[in-house]
């Protein structure tokens, strides 16, 4: 666990309705919002960074291989390696501030307040295997979706809480995957609803923060948008993922612990641990 004085929860552990999941998503984001957008602002300040440094080095190998049509074969090999290398980076620091999102969670429900330092910490020691979930949930939900759209729905709202698990009970990518499926049985419906409502918000605010992009591109009718809106486009996006980017991961954590107080009434276990106190042995998920 991460050290540091409990505090009075602001969120009473006990069984709750999708409403309910859905009003301490938005509650416990408010109320932490420094929190939480300083985890997702770590490592999304390094992915911009990257992406902009990506965005100037094609740009220049377009202009180089167009004034040079010789090192055009060269260019290509450039470009897709840029593009690989940006993506792999991208994809590593998703799975970084998803892990430290789902620690913090973790802890401001069970009634502490950790700090962005401490809730990445249990991070270091699980990021190659929670990347490699990440990977394999991902990977199975695409094969759904390309084969049967319907097998690819079920899917995603099995493995809607493997993260958390992984993160809080220490498990491998394959007991994750069956513990996730597990606990999500008979819920895939509200599952589902969650889903669709992180997408519509995720959609609306990346619209709007976008859109004076989108519009000075109108406007002016450019067929390729230069490096200075492309920044912007790209700062757009930042702010999304850092505004946005928690909500998905603080609903999905709370369904987890809502799964495991319907199911294996985990507010019971709490209390009686936290009767016992520090030294008693404890069912908490453990974040060490």
């Amino acid at each position: 666990m991460i050290r540091g004085e409990a505090e009075v929860s602001a969120t009473d552990i006990r069984p709750m309705s999708l409403g309910e999941v859905l009003d301490r998503t938005f509650s416990l984001y408010k109320n932490n919002f420094l929190l939480l957008a300083g985890i997702m602002a770590v490592p999304m300040l390094l992915k911009l960074a990257v992406t902009i440094g990506a965005e100037w080095f094609t740009r220049s190998a377009i202009a180089t291989a167009g004034a040079n049509p010789a090192v055009r074969p060269q260019y290509l090999t450039t470009f897709y390696l840029t593009a690989l290398g940006a993506g792999l980076i991208d994809f590593v620091l998703r799975s970084a501030s998803q892990g430290g999102t789902i620690v913090a969670v973790s802890e401001i429900y069970l009634g502490r307040k950790p700090t962005v330092a401490e809730s990445y910490r249990p991070v270091r020691r699980k990021l190659l295997r929670l990347i490699l979930l990440i990977f394999v949930t991902a990977l199975v939900c695409v094969l759904g979706f390309i084969f049967l759209i319907i097998p690819g729905i079920i899917i995603l709202c099995k493995t809607a809480v493997v993260t958390p698990v992984m993160m809080l009970e220490d498990e491998g990518v394959g007991g994750s995957l069956s513990r996730s499926w597990e606990l999500t049985k008979g819920f895939g419906f509200q599952i589902l609803l969650i889903f669709l409502l992180v997408f519509v918000i995720q959609w609306v605010v990346g619209m709007i923060l976008l859109a004076p992009v989108t519009i000075a591109v109108a406007v002016m009718k450019l067929k390729v948008i230069p490096l200075g809106l492309a920044v912007l486009q790209h700062i757009g996006q930042f702010l999304t993922e850092v505004l946005i980017g928690p909500l998905g991961t603080i609903a999905f954590s709370l369904m987890y612990y809502n799964l495991r107080v319907r199911k294996e009434a985990f507010d019971l276990q709490h209390l009686m641990t936290s009767l016992e106190g520090p030294a008693g042995p404890s069912d908490a998920p453990s974040l060490a």
